[in-house]
């Protein structure tokens, strides 16, 4: 379909770093799951060095009626698709997830890699 070649690679820290501010959908695999209760926040990550690419963050704040940290396991080595603003947080991009109905869970990963998020082929750098 259409919307899937909009889909964005999640492990492209870099390329959604230059999409700051911008509206994007990405699709991946969660392959962290990182409770900070010291600061009330959770993170769900799509690499296990979380710098190299999207991170999204739930914030206590956001979920008055309690903070779902039992429901984020069930995402853990899923694919999901998540669309919502790109923020950066100490040079790293990231999305803040204010309801759980933002993650959705996919069947299947794409066969073909999602798109790079930066336009040009930016090669790697370290």
């Amino acid at each position: 379909t259409a919307a899937n070649k909009d889909l964005l690679d999640p492990r492209d820290g870099l390329g959604l770093l230059k999409r700051e501010g911008q509206i994007v959908k990405v699709k991946g695999e969660i392959v962290q799951v990182f409770p900070m209760a010291s600061l009330d926040l959770c993170f769900l990550n799509f690499a296990q060095d979380y710098r190299s690419a999207l991170t999204l963050v739930l914030k206590k704040e956001d979920y008055p009626a309690g903070f779902p940290l039992d429901k984020l396991p069930n995402y853990l080595h899923k694919p999901v698709i998540v669309e919502g603003p790109i923020s950066a947080f100490q040079g790293r991009a990231q999305i803040v997830i204010k309801t759980l109905a933002d993650i959705k869970l996919s069947d299947t990963l794409p066969s073909s890699k999602p798109e790079p998020a930066a336009a040009s082929g930016a090669g790697s750098s370290k």
